[in-house]
């Protein structure tokens, strides 16, 4: 008999507890999916630790899926029951808890739940949710990118006027902002560290810079120099006071008023703001709930990019060992720090 065994965080910087629950049924618009692969972000151990963004406990954490679905809606059309899927989730995006990924069951919107193609395994489709979906709302929503409006349409002129340059190129969120900036016709420059350039390279970046150099911020600027364009969309995957420090110093040195930053953290108090570019935050959750959006990405650009390998999940995964049971131990080394990588397990 099938069973759903989930993570619980009963308080605040608790560890996860295995608890069984019931099985969650679908709401008209969600798939319920049987997880046979999760993806731990570093946004999880921050949840854990700091509360954040945690209305109430028990909280299951986690947001990346990929599985079998197990039930679906009464409108759902794109899905039936068996159908091989990848999606993001989230408790507070569906307004329970039934919702978080660490869990044998989990549901999602199916506007942001995708086809897995047979050619990737579950770990691999795992990667992909959350750093896809908020590399698109930092461009999309954040710096006000035009998004095609059909994958066989051409990217919008006006998104190949400038640079994009993407802080943390290597990290998951990173990763995949090179990769849809490369889509859009975007010329991209990124940073990461030394031994990751080759890598943020194949992925579409026309230079990568080492974000521990003490002349980062010349570095930068030549290589902005280098491509002929202004430097117009900063997207830092990282947010944080050592990534955002170069950045600043970047924007004011060129004097971009016409830049704008996005972030995936609140902004370090300790940081002076650029003085003329715009700081914009990055939420995933408004973007997701945009159909229009949400469907060409979850339906169009990921499906066929995978398929055809124009699109890679991205960064290499890492299996960790002990299925639900080895999660707080998953999120205790990522908090100590992962680079380049993403943490996936395999569920029972």
């Amino acid at each position: 008999m099938a069973t759903n065994v989930a993570a619980l965080l009963l308080e605040p910087q608790a560890d996860l507890v295995l608890q069984e629950r019931p099985i969650p049924k679908p709401n008209a618009d969600e798939v319920v999916v049987r997880n046979h692969a999760l993806a731990l972000n570093p946004v999880d151990w921050k949840k854990q630790s700091w509360g954040y963004a945690i209305d109430s406990y028990p909280e299951i954490l986690g947001s990346d899926i990929a599985g079998i679905v197990a039930d679906v809606g009464s409108s759902v059309t794109k899905f039936k029951k068996g159908d091989r899927v990848l999606a993001w989730t989230s408790s507070r995006f569906i307004g329970r808890i039934d919702g978080g990924a660490f869990q044998t069951y989990s549901v999602a919107r199916e506007t942001v739940t995708s086809p897995l193609p047979d050619n990737l395994s579950f770990e691999q489709g795992a990667v992909v949710p959350l750093g896809i979906l908020t590399a698109a709302a930092a461009l999309f929503d954040s710096l006000g990118i035009p998004a095609p409006p059909t994958s066989s349409s051409s990217s919008p002129a006006a998104a190949k006027d400038g640079v994009l340059l993407v802080s943390g190129g290597s990290s998951s969120v990173g990763s995949n902002g090179v990769q849809l900036g490369r889509r859009l016709g975007l010329t991209v420059i990124a940073t990461a560290s030394k031994q990751h350039h080759e890598y943020v390279r194949s992925l579409g970046a026309t230079a990568v810079v080492d974000y521990h150099s003490p002349t980062v911020v010349e570095d930068l600027a030549a290589a902005v120099a280098q491509t002929g364009k202004p430097l117009v969309h900063v997207y830092d995957a990282i947010s944080e006071a050592s990534s955002l420090k170069p950045i600043v110093a970047l924007l004011d040195k060129a004097g971009a008023k016409d830049a704008k930053l996005a972030v995936v953290l609140p902004w370090p108090e300790a940081v002076p703001k650029p003085a003329s570019a715009a700081v914009v935050q990055v939420l995933a959750t408004p973007f997701a709930s945009k159909a229009t959006t949400a469907n060409w990405l979850f339906k169009e650009f990921i499906p066929s990019g995978l398929k055809d390998g124009s699109f890679v999940p991205s960064p290499k995964l890492e299996l960790l060992d002990g299925g639900l049971g080895g999660l707080q131990a998953g999120l205790n080394k990522l908090k100590a720090g992962v680079s380049a990588r993403k943490l996936v397990l395999k569920v029972d």
